[in-house]
Order: structure tokens, then C-alpha cells, then sequence
């Protein structure tokens, strides 16, 4: 799998995209300003609660890069031996997990 999309990612709204007008697109400044398509689309139900579910998932999709960074930078601090025990073996176990299904490998 090749990299993703370098961040930041962001939500932009049905009024702002130059798609879909019934979808929120999870995308870049730069691919806005070049004219390219999202890199993601959530479908938009304009009926509660599923708008804000909606909404919501766009969010915590367009947060995945500085999530992914996030857990490389904690599993680098954590893994450096300073820290020992049950509950550090057990979260960095979950952090090589999500990395890896985030960069596309078996965990």
C-alpha cells in the first residue's frame, strides 16, 4: 500500500465543493485548489440523528492522518524503555494494531 494523502485533511461542506452536492467531501487545501477529487465522500441524509452521525464520521475521517501521527509519536515515547508493565505492553500492542490496519497491513 502507498502513503496516503498528506495531511491536514478537512470536511468541506456541500455549499463549498465543486462535486456531489449530496455528499461532504473529506479532502485538502491543495487538492481543492487544483481542482481534484475528494479523497473521501460521506453521504449526506439531511433527516436527525442521521445528519450529525454523518457529519460526525467525516470528522473522525478527516482526522486520520493526525490520529496515525499521534500513535507513531506515542508508541516512539513509550517504547523507548522508559516505561514498564502490564498496562504499557498492552496499549502499545493496541497501537501497533491500529497502526498497521491504518497503513494497510495484517496486524
Amino acid at each position: 500500500m502507498s502513503g496516503h494523502t498528506k495531511g491536514p485533511w478537512i470536511v468541506v461542506s456541500n455549499e463549498e465543493s465543486k462535486f456531489d452536492y449530496d455528499k461532504l467531501h473529506i479532502t485538502t487545501e491543495d487538492r481543492i485548489y487544483r481542482s481534484l477529487v475528494p479523497i473521501a465522500e460521506v453521504g449526506v441524509d439531511y433527516n436527525e440523528p442521521l445528519e450529525s452521525e454523518q457529519q460526525a464520521n467525516a470528522i473522525l475521517l478527516a482526522a486520520a492522518p493526525d490520529m496515525l501521527a499521534a500513535l507513531k509519536s506515542a508508541q516512539a515515547a513509550l517504547s523507548d524503555g522508559g516505561f514498564q508493565g502490564l498496562l504499557v505492553d498492552a496499549a502499545l500492542r493496541e497501537i501497533d494494531v491500529a497502526i498497521a490496519r491504518a497503513e494497510g497491513r495484517q496486524p
